[in-house]
């Protein structure tokens, strides 16, 4: 769970950040068991409990904290994936997003190349110091990713300076979640929750975020050096814990827990996912994996160790994983 956040936001659920208990009005609980950061959570949802903020509880079974929940889901175990992909696709498909947060703080624009069968196919397009494109819908023309100056596309294809043709990865992840088996209809056989249900509870993610935004008159300036003359805040907030990452999508799940939160742009804001410091941090962090051993037997780098690009996999040349564990290759 903390590896798919710190590659997805930088952070994570837990000793990384968690919900701004002072003003959410609706959290979204996936997997926390009772002894999950029992202290923190207890005195946190007894806040929201006591402002009269509506608590989800997505877990098979109803106890510990899904116990005191306004209301309990109770999912087929190891689904969640499903039913967080469906909440996706409900938004995408009723154009409740936010488009401007994802433009300012995701990568959402990035250019994404697509070469079926090539090497470089399904990664970042970039200039020649490594820096990411974008496309620049007022001058028509690809761009550094990180400008501020500028109209990214996130929707379209383009050609790159060098003849390769891209498209903006928001529109690679619309594409997948908008697919059949997203549909409310198709996930409800399988996760045990009925269509109904889940387009509800989109429906109230989304009510919350965008209807009751909190805009607060506090001046700020973010990361790239633009300045904010004030917050604006989404009283959504989400928490996980094991009950999601113990099984074997439970990477894939978290991180489309993430992909939930930044569409809501419920990630940092006043009312959302609040991060805990030192997080977050650059995504993905600094430190690659160790590959080989120097003559004292010690690896060449950290034993965790993130992956930036292919070549930081730990595989023989043909794919195949070196480590037992499988680790960086999987």
């Amino acid at each position: 769970m903390a590896a798919a956040g710190m590659y997805t936001l930088g952070g994570s659920f837990w000793e990384f950040g968690e919900p701004d208990w002072e003003r959410t009005k609706y959290l979204l609980m996936f997997g926390v068991a009772e002894d999950h950061d029992s202290n923190p959570i207890k005195l946190g949802l007894g806040k929201l409990k006591g402002r009269g903020a509506k608590i989800v509880a997505i877990n098979p079974v109803r106890t510990g904290y899904a116990a005191i929940a306004d209301e309990w889901i109770g999912i087929r175990p190891g689904s969640d994936g499903l039913f967080i992909g469906a909440l996706i696709r409900e938004l995408l498909v009723n154009d409740r997003v936010d488009f401007d947060y994802l433009i300012k703080y995701t990568n959402a624009h990035y250019l994404v190349v697509r070469n079926p069968g090539g090497a470089d196919d399904g990664l970042f397009a970039r200039d020649v110091q490594g820096s990411p494109l974008c496309w620049d819908k007022r001058s028509g023309r690809t761009r550094c990713a990180s400008d501020i100056d500028m109209a990214p596309a996130i929707a379209g294809e383009y050609s790159l300076p060098d003849g390769r043709a891209a498209i903006p990865a928001l529109q690679l992840l619309a594409q997948r979640f908008l697919a059949g088996e997203y549909a409310a209809e198709s996930v409800a056989a399988q996760c045990g929750v009925d269509a109904q249900t889940i387009r509800r509870i989109a429906d109230e993610l989304a009510d919350v975020a965008f209807n009751q935004e909190i805009r607060l008159p506090q001046r700020w300036t973010d990361a790239f050096g633009r300045e904010h003359a004030e917050m604006v805040g989404r009283h959504v907030a989400m928490h996980a814990m094991r009950g999601i990452s113990a099984h074997a999508n439970g990477f894939h799940t978290c991180r489309m827990l993430h992909v939930l939160q930044m569409l809501l742009g419920a990630i940092d804001t006043p009312g959302s996912f609040r991060y805990q410091p030192p997080y977050p941090k650059s995504v993905p962090p600094a430190n690659r994996p160790g590959k080989t051993r120097k003559d004292d037997g010690t690896l060449n780098g950290a034993p965790l160790g993130y992956v930036h690009a292919p070549e930081d996999l730990v595989v023989d040349a043909d794919g195949t994983p070196l480590r037992i564990d499988k680790a960086f290759s999987s």
